[in-house]
């Protein structure tokens, strides 16, 4: 966000809160407000100059100026560890795994501008766990990530492309 990283919570035996921001001409770490919520394991993103962080069914964003955390509409399904897309002003959530440990296919929008999430088509897999996606040229690509079949964990090999604006 405007030339600064941003960093923080995860889980290491207990979920942490802790958020940093790194300003890379300084090389210098500054400690934040911590993270309000619970149970990080999720993903961060930002759009138009703040920070979100999703995780199960919180939507949390973040504000580097007022350096406060407000949270956001819930997430209507349970969701963590989803591949996170953003394309312009709008945030889109793939796959991902539920309590269980259960391996989705779902495919969300979110647009900070209404707070609204929308369900999109699933994703043509048996799910997708923590696969990489980028943006190029309006679309958005995902690769890899895991899913689980009989309770092990298996790495995928699927390239998968969705046009937002078709």
């Amino acid at each position: 966000i405007n030339g600064t990283a941003y960093v923080g919570m995860g889980v290491n035996s207990v979920s942490l809160t802790d958020f940093y921001k790194y300003d890379a001409n300084l090389d210098a770490w500054t400690r934040l407000a911590d993270f309000p919520g619970t149970g990080f394991v999720g993903r961060l993103f930002s759009i138009g100059g703040k920070a979100y962080a999703c995780s199960g069914k919180q939507l949390w964003r973040f504000d580097p100026l007022a350096n406060s955390w407000v949270q956001l509409s819930d997430l209507p399904g349970m969701l963590y560890n989803p591949s996170v897309v953003v394309a312009g002003t709008v945030a889109y959530l793939a796959g991902g795994e539920q309590p269980g440990p259960v391996i989705v296919d779902e495919f969300w929008e979110f647009r900070p501008s209404t707070g609204l999430w929308i369900r999109r088509p699933d994703l043509p897999t048996s799910g997708m766990n923590n696969a990489v996606g980028f943006t190029l040229n309006g679309k958005i690509y995902l690769y890899s990530g895991y899913s689980m079949e009989s309770g092990i964990w298996s790495p995928l090999e699927s390239f998968l492309i969705y046009n937002p604006n078709p």
